[in-house]
């Protein structure tokens, strides 16, 4: 699988988790993972989180924070959440990506791998279904005329 096919897979993952559809949504992220190293999975992952984080900056307009001028984002997890490593992870890889950080990212992304097969599938997953959100909320924002 070539870079750019493995990117439309993860927007087509992504456009189905939006919609509800997570069977398919899994699917097309097995279906990376498959044909992909850790490297590149961390490049899918970096790709998945940029787009929650386009879609936030949009959201915000000009209330989103100017990284450039020392603002950075920051993400609260309700205190549940805390105990779910998955959850956590995909919290501070996006804030990681959106505060331009990709050491950070990096590192949270090592840990994650560290975890084993079954908490990189759930972190994944988990970043997938976040990001999904935000994207959906931005489209729900602007159907009702204030985006």
């Amino acid at each position: 699988m070539t870079a750019e096919s493995a990117v439309a897979k993860v927007q087509e993952a992504l456009a189905a988790a939006m919609e509800h559809d997570g069977d398919k949504a899994c699917a097309l992220l097995k279906e990376i993972a498959l044909d992909s190293d850790t490297d590149r999975m961390f490049g899918v992952c970096r790709v998945i989180a940029t787009a929650g984080c386009k879609a936030t900056a949009k959201m915000l307009g000009d209330r989103a924070p100017d990284i450039a001028a020392g603002d950075y984002y920051a993400l609260e997890l309700a205190p549940e959440a805390l105990d779910d490593p998955a959850r956590v992870f995909s919290a501070r890889f996006i804030a990681a990506i959106a505060n331009e950080e990709p050491a950070t990212a990096a590192a949270y992304y090592e840990v994650l791998l560290a975890g084993g097969p079954q908490a990189f599938i759930d972190g994944v997953v988990q970043l997938l279904a976040d990001v999904a959100g935000q994207c959906r909320a931005l489209l729900d924002q602007m159907e009702a005329g204030s985006g």
